[in-house]
């Protein structure tokens, strides 16, 4: 709860459009990532398994 305070607070103080295509390439990374270690054959469960409950 603490965190979100802070990041409101935070994200109120920058331009919304830059916030906001920066949140947007993260969750891109975040979803990209374990697609591309699939891909690899690095992928474990246990690496895969904490990503797919934020999605």
């Amino acid at each position: 709860m603490l965190f979100l305070l802070i990041g409101g607070a935070v994200a109120d103080r920058l331009p919304r459009h830059r916030t906001m295509v920066s949140a947007d390439v993260l969750n891109l990374r975040r979803r990209t990532t374990p697609m591309a270690r699939g891909g690899t054959g690095r992928a474990s469960a246990d690496a895969e398994r904490p990503v797919g409950g934020l999605g």
